[in-house]
């Protein structure tokens, strides 16, 4: 389960908008959601892998694995995607906190 690296500031947004059927118009307000919603989910996975409370954690893992996906930001989504798996099967030698903070450097390379 390696970490991965991207910038999504020089992604064509216009192209991924028609990719997913929005136009590309309506791609800054998709966008300024996903990042206050997954601030949010983040914070609430922080607070359940503080806890150790794994159904929690595998709950707001998929949250942003599944958002991040519909959105093309597949680094995010295989990354959260590691981390419900590692809760799934009750890793307590998975990096979650990493992986987080990783998951949270790439959203703020998305441009708002």
């Amino acid at each position: 389960m390696a970490l991965l690296h991207a910038d999504y500031s020089l992604k064509d947004f216009d192209e991924v908008a028609r990719n997913i059927g929005l136009k590309p118009e309506h791609w800054p307000m998709i966008i300024k959601l996903f990042h206050d919603e997954s601030s949010k989910i983040i914070t609430m996975l922080q607070e359940a892998i503080e806890s150790k409370n794994y159904e929690d954690i595998k709950l707001h893992a998929h949250s942003i694995k599944g958002s991040a996906g519909n959105l093309q930001f597949k680094e995010i989504s295989k990354m959260a995607e590691d981390i419900e798996s590692a809760s799934e099967n009750r890793d307590t030698d998975f990096q979650y906190n990493t992986h987080v903070e990783s998951i949270k450097k790439l959203i703020l390379t998305i441009p708002l």
